[in-house]
């Protein structure tokens, strides 16, 4: 590199005068340089006369195919190609500038690098050779040696800010190299592809997915599409206004919808992820978008819904995975109506066809019943009553019959009423308390929106309250137990296994509790109550460990508390006695016939 800013000044200094015997004094110096080496001075003349008359350009491929372009040649090259810069006619020696352009082929690795370099000097004078000049910095980002890679790839955002209309091909090229093994090297792919992004979005896009569509063949494809596709959720959310403007963003929605038509369960991940980033996902009509998206690929809404198939754990990972992100972006404003709707009909009938234990399968009983309880949450009127129907109808198998007590051992309560797993040390019957907390909490939520479902059938009523009452009244015991065992345990202790069991079954039984009281309130249901779900995290609310998630309303105080209290007596005295006398009549800002001291006269 010191050799090449030596040669530059030294041009400097030649063409400083610029006058009409500038080329002529380059050509003499080439000339006799070339005649100390031991060349022929016939070899290269050609090239010069070329150059700077019209009249040898026929004459110059010729003299570019026998000429061997040398580091020292292409030296001269670029100190001609300089020397007609300062001139302004160096549109003319198109013919040198590809010769410079034929260097990327040589064997040396010094001549390659420095052809590169001279093509990026010069390339923007000679728009006729776009062509060939990307075709040559192409070549070198397949050259084996990394260096040559990484200095080809880095001269590329410079040619699209040049030639806005190569950002296309150069695009499509760097979405290929992002399948490099060399982590330096995919870092510089990466920084060139995001310069490309910033200069023409919508065509880097364009190019972007077209490889993520295309990587469904061989591995390399497959390489080349995982990594757009995260290179898109790790850049995206840096560009600015600016740049991700709403027709840009309605592009790249139009694009990731294509692309989910035909994808894994990570790729899904994240190109939801990609979404919520954009601007206009942010709003509520955006996130209700969004959220029917995700409904169509878990295929449950419109005409997209497929009856559900237990034994398909494919569809049931796409249905947990796909409630989950739903979640994410619910709220009251955006609902999650269809999800609950598939959920009621499709899964709570097939529920006990399930795997039991957490982990054996893509979804477990007891995470299809957490699942409908969130999603429950975000739901209104449109929720048919037949949702609630089988809600209720779940809810009973699940319930203690009228013949059996309600109460259970508390050694089998730890373990299975939370995990909600049966086990033979007890002969009868356990209690899924885990299993009732989300069925209560997802009757509750659905309640709300039918208020009549219960009360209109009183003998549905009656029976629903008596085995309610019957596992209210049971779980007090359990409950007084598990908060005396919590008290005694210090905050070390608390962090035990067996402690946080604890403590999350006394979250599940308070909520249980909770929603008891209002499901059985007389003379009906009442849906007032906002219970926190034992698996919710908690905010700092300053309750301690295991004090529950049911919020009662506030208490009047106690009257034992003013017992013992002394009565207030008006001071009486010498300074005093007149104080009876005192006329309030006329004094403003006291009501009735209070003096200061709070004192009323008749």
């Amino acid at each position: 590199m010191s050799g090449m800013d030596t040669d530059a000044t030294t041009d400097g200094e030649v063409t400083s005068s610029v006058d009409s015997e500038d080329v002529k004094a380059v050509e003499n110096k080439m000339d006799s340089e070339n005649s100390r080496s031991g060349n022929n001075s016939a070899d290269i003349l050609p090239v010069v006369i070329a150059t700077s008359d019209s009249k040898g350009d026929s004459e110059a491929p010729e003299a570019i195919e026998s000429a061997e372009t040398t580091v020292g040649r292409l030296y001269q090259l670029c100190e001609l190609l300089d020397a007609a810069l300062l001139k302004g006619n160096l549109d003319q020696h198109t013919k040198l500038f590809d010769e410079i352009i034929q260097g990327v082929r040589g064997g040396e690795k010094a001549q390659k690098q420095l052809a590169c370099q001279f093509i990026t000097r010069f390339f923007s004078y000679f728009p006729d050779s776009l062509p060939r000049v990307l075709d040559a910095l192409f070549d070198l980002c397949e050259d084996e040696d990394s260096t040559l890679r990484r200095s080809a790839i880095k001269e590329l955002p410079a040619v699209c800010k040049q030639f806005p209309s190569a950002v296309s091909q150069i695009s499509d090229v760097l979405a290929q190299l992002l399948q490099a093994d060399d982590t330096v090297e995919y870092a510089v792919v990466q920084s060139s592809l995001l310069h490309c992004l910033k200069i023409q979005p919508k065509e880097c896009i364009g190019a972007l997915f077209g490889q993520i569509c295309a990587g469904s063949g061989g591995s390399g494809e497959e390489v080349v599409r995982e990594r757009a596709i995260k290179f898109l959720v790790t850049k995206l959310p840096s560009l600015g206004v600016d740049i991700m403007t709403p027709e840009l963003e309605t592009l790249l929605i139009q694009h990731i919808q294509h692309v989910m038509q035909d994808c894994s369960g990570e790729e899904f991940s994240l190109l939801v992820k990609v979404l919520s980033t954009l601007k206009c996902m942010q709003q509520t009509d955006g996130r209700n978008k969004l959220i029917a998206v995700i409904a169509r690929q878990a295929q449950i809404s419109g005409s997209d819904v497929v009856d559900l198939n237990i034994d398909d754990e494919e569809r049931l990972a796409v249905l947990s995975a796909c409630s989950h992100h739903a979640l994410n972006f619910a709220s009251k404003s955006c609902m999650t109506n269809n999800f609950v709707q598939f959920f009621c009909l499709q899964v709570l009938p097939k529920l006990k066809l399930l795997p039991e234990e957490e982990g054996k399968g893509p979804l477990s009983q007891l995470d299809a019943l957490r699942l409908t309880a969130d999603l429950s949450t975000f739901t209104n009127n449109s929720v048919p009553v037949s949702c609630l129907e089988q809600v209720h109808y779940t809810l009973t198998q699940l319930l203690p019959s009228a013949a059996s007590p309600a109460k259970q051992n508390e050694e089998s309560a730890d373990k299975d009423q939370i995990s909600s797993q049966k086990t033979d040390e007890d002969d009868t019957q356990n209690l899924q308390l885990s299993h009732l907390e989300c069925l209560l909490y997802t009757l509750h939520c659905l309640g709300r929106h039918h208020p009549n479902f219960l009360s209109q059938d009183e003998t549905r009523l009656k029976q629903l309250r008596q085995s309610l009452q019957r596992l209210s009244s049971g779980l007090q015991t359990y409950i007084r137990k598990l908060r005396e065992d919590i008290a005694e345990k210090n905050q070390q202790e608390l962090k035990l296994p067996e402690s946080k069991v604890k403590v999350m079954a006394l979250k599940v039984t308070l909520n249980i509790t909770g929603l008891v009281k209002d499901i059985t309130r007389i003379p009906t249901p009442c849906y007032d109550s906002n219970i926190i779900l034992s698996w919710k995290p908690r905010g700092n609310s300053g309750h301690a460990a295991g004090s529950g998630s049911y919020k009662q309303k506030r208490r009047a105080p106690d009257d034992s508390s003013r017992q013992g209290r002394q009565v207030y007596n008006p001071p009486s005295g010498k300074y005093s006695r007149q104080m009876n006398s005192y006329d309030t009549q006329y004094k403003p800002g006291f009501r009735g016939n209070r003096n200061k001291l709070g004192v009323y006269y008749a």
